[in-house]
């Protein structure tokens, strides 16, 4: 069986949330995320659930915003 790990969003700003990684509307990028509004990465709250259970894509990050999260989350571990 395939497993993802996720990390959950919260609609709106997180700039005074230090466990947070923003993503803006008005970043060049944010049409490909599939978000309708300003969203936050929760990285510190991150969970495991089977593959079957996605029922679709949402979207994407570009590289160095997933590199980013990646290197908070490892951080945790450091």
């Amino acid at each position: 069986m395939k497993t993802l790990l996720l990390s959950p969003l919260a609609l709106g700003f997180c700039e005074n949330d230090p466990y947070g990684f923003p993503i803006h509307a008005s970043e060049k990028y944010f049409g490909q995320t599939g978000l309708k509004c300003d969203s936050c990465v929760k990285w510190t709250k991150l969970i495991t659930i089977s593959a079957q259970v996605v029922a679709r894509k949402l979207g994407k990050l570009p590289p160095e915003v997933l590199q980013s999260i990646c290197d908070r989350i490892k951080g945790i571990f450091s």
